[in-house]
């Protein structure tokens, strides 16, 4: 009894399955409703949907698989034979990666340093975390090495008016300190396939201490 009732449970999904199919038309059509003009009538904005052809498609797939940005820097003169061996070995191709002119603006830090050394600086950033003050690591080519900032400000009014509040609250070793404008080189790659990120992302003895990361939202 068993068997027979799984066998018509079994043949009644099949005709089911049939019967939406359209296979089934000439004894049972399908109601209105269910027909494809029907359906497409039934959608709220039909004039929005566009069936593209299948080498479209695999056009937009692609577009949609190259939308990452990736960039080193900067790059010092200096390093960037080093730059070009280390990349060539990672194998990215040159045409890959652009060398992109980037003009730093002038910059105010609230700044506290420099400091003996790394381990130094570590200790005085978690003593000013524990005093609920708000610091960074302030690691830029401009700022003796190795410091810290309590802030980065586009003018020097700003980073004044920032400092004399901190020292409101009880810090003493803070200044402020002029990051001048200057020229620097980046490394970019634009609209990165995912073979190519993963190849930037991985290459390592890069010079300086340098990585590709995402490009920064900034105006350059």
């Amino acid at each position: 009894m068993l068997r027979l009732l799984l066998a018509v449970v079994l043949l009644a999904n099949l005709l089911f399955f049939a019967w939406t199919r359209g296979a089934l038309a000439p004894l049972l059509p399908l109601p209105a409703s269910e027909r494809d003009p029907a359906r497409l009538q039934q959608q709220l904005r039909p004039e929005s949907v566009t069936v593209l052809p299948p080498a479209a498609v695999s056009d937009a797939l692609r577009a949609a698989q190259a939308r990452e940005c990736l960039e080193a820097g900067p790059v010092q003169a200096a390093d960037e034979r080093a730059m070009d061996a280390a990349l060539q070995r990672a194998g990215i191709p040159p045409e890959a990666v652009a060398r992109v002119a980037v003009v730093q603006p002038a910059q105010w830090a609230v700044y506290a340093g420099p400091f003996t050394d790394p381990a130094t600086r570590t200790r005085r950033e978690q003593a000013l975390r524990q005093q609920q003050f708000e610091v960074a690591p302030l690691d830029d080519r401009r700022a003796p090495q190795p410091g810290l900032t309590f802030g980065l400000h586009a003018d020097l009014a700003a980073a004044e008016t920032a400092l004399a509040a901190l020292q409101q609250r009880g810090l003493r070793d803070a200044r402020v300190l002029e990051l001048a404008a200057q020229n620097e080189v980046w490394l970019r790659a634009a609209a990165v396939e995912p073979v190519l990120q993963a190849r930037l992302e991985a290459a390592d003895a890069l010079p300086a201490g340098l990585r590709f990361g995402a490009c920064r939202k900034t105006t350059r």
